[in-house]
């Protein structure tokens, strides 16, 4: 049986009903609280109206796989919940895919109790480091953290990935300050790039999103220089005042923030398809918005309440 204090509520999704069954079987013996679902469609139901610490999924399922039900899960932003997969036999393509959309852990069909028994072993620790992170973060009275951000990485991907497991599990924040934070952190280093590191020009500014992360790629591929020139993020956590700072600071030689302040101090709203959209965005999602070295860097403030 499960140690005191390690028992999972754990959702097991099969097609197979025997299977399902025998598995629940051994986790409630095990000490676990054991749901089903006999395929991902009906966990993704469950999954929304349930807190579930661990789901451990078949991945060749009819409909929709384990692999497409990992990456809908990683894809809500909701890393609380490990998913294990488990499966007869293990492909390598299959292996490198799951790693890469997150999957906690593997195992083996048949199933046996104690292969099991050490997979949640090993779930249980993962679990118990994150929470000593989390209580580590959460006893100091600040702390501030520096980060530099490649260009061409941040083009390619996104913070949000980096970051919203370490704002809400380590740091405790809730769902709605960590994404408005992310959505700040995110214009905030692009409009940087954008600005410092590639200089485009007015009309350039003026294409849409995805224009313009295509033309920043085209011209970070073609000049060298700009992997080199990265973005630095400055994160200031102070927990007794319950607020963070957050600073993302270029080399270029700024831009006319005076102005795009003065034609957006009027505009309440957040209007997506205006030239400076990501001032406004910013602005409206944090509590207060300052510019230093002529616009060069950047820094919001924000209360974790």
């Amino acid at each position: 049986m499960s140690e005191p204090g390690k028992s999972f509520r754990i959702l097991v999704i099969d097609d197979s009903i025997s299977i399902v069954k025998s598995l629940q079987k051994i986790l409630e013996y095990l000490g676990h609280q054991v749901d089903t679902a006999y395929g991902a469609y009906e966990a993704l139901r469950k999954v929304a109206n349930n807190n579930y610490d661990l789901a451990i999924s078949d991945i060749e399922m009819p409909g929709m796989s384990g692999l497409d039900f990992l990456q809908k899960i990683k894809q809500q932003s909701d890393y609380a919940m490990d998913v294990v997969l488990m499966t007869g036999y293990l492909e390598q393509d299959y292996y490198i895919q799951a790693i890469r959309l997150g999957a906690a852990d593997f195992i083996s069909k048949p199933i046996e109790c104690q292969e099991l028994q050490a997979m949640l072993g090993r779930i249980g620790e993962k679990r118990d480091r994150v929470m000593s992170q989390s209580l580590f973060f959460k006893n100091l009275h600040g702390f501030t953290m520096e980060f530099y951000i490649d260009p061409a990485r941040f083009i390619k991907s996104s913070l949000d990935k980096a970051f919203s497991f370490f704002f809400e599990n380590n740091l405790g924040f809730t769902h709605c300050v960590a994404n408005e934070l992310l959505i700040c952190m995110e214009e905030m280093v692009f409009n940087a790039i954008i600005h410092g590191v590639l200089q485009l020009s007015d009309a350039e500014r003026q294409l849409d999103s995805e224009q313009i992360r295509a033309l920043a790629l085209q011209r970070i591929i073609e000049d060298q220089d700009a992997h080199r020139n990265r973005v630095l993020l400055t994160m200031e956590v102070d927990q007794e005042q319950e607020r963070i700072v957050i600073s993302v600071e270029d080399k270029g030689e700024g831009f006319d923030f005076k102005a795009w302040l003065h034609h957006l101090e009027n505009d309440q709203g957040v209007n997506l398809e205006c030239h400076g959209r990501g001032i406004n965005m910013i602005r409206h999602f944090s509590d207060s918005l300052s510019f230093e070295k002529n616009g060069s860097k950047v820094s919001i403030s924000k209360a974790l309440q």
